[in-house]
Order: structure tokens, then sequence, then C-alpha cells
């Protein structure tokens, strides 16, 4: 029961890891099938398949797979006439890879951040919703986030685990708290920062940040205003042109139509 909580903890924190499950073992292997070790790109290892030849083989093939970023079954042969391992027989492992997912954290609970998770539910993509008030964040409002987080921006943003996979939009409900999560997420490895906000107001913002000698201009992953110039306003539209946009940079796709391809 706890290998299987350790690896729900590890692949919620967004860790890169391979999971090497023993499907079969013949004569005198050192470990039973359903024996699992968790192997991470640094090489370090939590759990064990029985040490000696067979773990080194082990994780030489599972960090194979996370270079390759594919899951895959292997077969290892151990042979006691050319290791000093008294143990030999064939072995089937399992190697599934976990990469982190690119996932989405909304920082705001109201009406157009409620719209964006409604959006993420819909195409599938994995969110997580912040905010400073319980009665906005809660399962009732984001049935469908993996996390939910209530507490000050600024201390929720020095918590919350941020990489290079996840992008954050920020609609929260004035620009006072829009600035504090702005110049706290600029401190992250978030692949994007997207800010809600008319043209002039988030001029203001981003000249009043300025003064401070922080060069938010020059940080290509700040999108303010935040999403696609589709040209509406409603909440739900907005929600459509911001993970339009965020799909548009994820995908490295173009701002095209088909018919005209």
């Amino acid at each position: 029961m706890r290998e299987f909580e350790t690896i729900l903890e590890y692949h919620k924190a967004g860790a890169e890891f391979a999971l090497v499950t023993v499907v079969s073992a013949e004569d005198s292997t050192p470990r039973s099938h359903g024996t699992r070790m968790l192997v991470f790109p640094d090489r370090s290892i939590e759990f064990t398949v029985g040490g000696g030849p067979l773990e080194a083989k082990a994780i030489k093939e599972a960090l194979l797979a996370l270079k390759d970023g594919k899951s895959r079954k292997v077969n290892i042969s151990l042979n006691p006439k050319k290791s000093s391992s008294l143990c030999g027989g064939e072995v089937e492992l399992f190697i599934e890879v976990f990469k982190p997912e690119h996932r989405l954290l909304i920082l705001g609970g109201g009406h157009v951040g409620q719209k964006i998770a409604e959006v993420c539910r819909v195409i599938g993509f994995p969110y997580a919703v912040a905010d400073d008030r319980p009665e906005f964040a809660n399962r009732e409002r984001f049935p469908q986030a993996r996390e939910i987080y209530v507490g000050p921006y600024a201390e929720l943003l020095k918590t919350i685990p941020i990489d290079e996979k996840t992008y954050l939009t920020i609609v929260t409900r004035g620009h006072e708290f829009d600035e504090i999560c702005l110049r706290e997420a600029l401190n992250t490895r978030a692949a994007y920062l997207g800010m809600i906000g008319s043209r002039n107001k988030v001029k203001a913002l981003m000249a009043k940040i300025a003064k401070d000698g922080i060069k938010v201009k020059e940080d290509p992953r700040v999108y303010s205003p935040i999403g696609l110039k589709l040209g509406d306003k409603t909440p739900g539209e907005i929600a459509v042109s911001v993970m339009a946009e965020i799909l548009l940079l994820k995908s490295q796709g173009q701002l095209a139509h088909w018919r005209d391809l």
C-alpha cells in the first residue's frame, strides 16, 4: 500500500520517474512477480527489485525508457556463471514512464476562472485552481480540479509546485491581486503567464512593476492582455480565447484556417 501512495505522491507533484514492475520471474531470481521499484532520471531509486545484477540492469533499462519517453516490456536473463550473483533465471519487467503533464493553474476562482475550468474539462486539459477565498475555491465550483489551493496568493505561489509544463492564468478579482500574482509568478519556471485586464490597465501595471527593476516586458512568457483576439468579451468567450492561446503555444501551432492551408 505504501508503494502506491508513494507513486501517487510523486505523480501529483509532477515528478519524472519510471515504475519498474516484475511481471514474471523464473527459477532462482531474487524477487517475485509484482515487486516494484521507482527509478528517477538522476539514477536514484526507491524500493527495490532485488539488488545485484538484476537491479543494475533494471535501472539501465528504466533510464533508457525515460530518455525515449515510452513505456515498455523487457526480458532480463540472469546467468550465475557470468556474475558474482548466485541467482539465475529469466525476469520479465514492465517499465512504465511517468512524465510531468502539461497543466493549468488558474489563479482566481471567479466567473472567468470557472469558465476556463469548464473549457479545460471539455478538452481534457488538467488544471488546478487557487484563490484566497474558500467560497470561490472549492469542489462544488471546480469538481474536476486536480488540486484546489486556498490562501493568500503570494504565499501559495511560493509553495505550489510549478515547473516548465505549468501554464498560469491570472484572473483574480482585481488588479491589486493580479499584480501580486504576476510578481510572484515571474519567479517560477512556468511556461506561460497570462494575465487578464484591459490594455490601459495592463500597461499601467507593467510600468509600476518596471519601476522596481523587474523587466516584465522582456519576459517572453508573459501574455497580457490574455488570450487570442477573437473579438468577444463574455466570460465563456474569454475562456475559449485563453485556452486557444495556451494550446497554440503548447502545440506550436499556427494562427491559420485549415481551409486556407
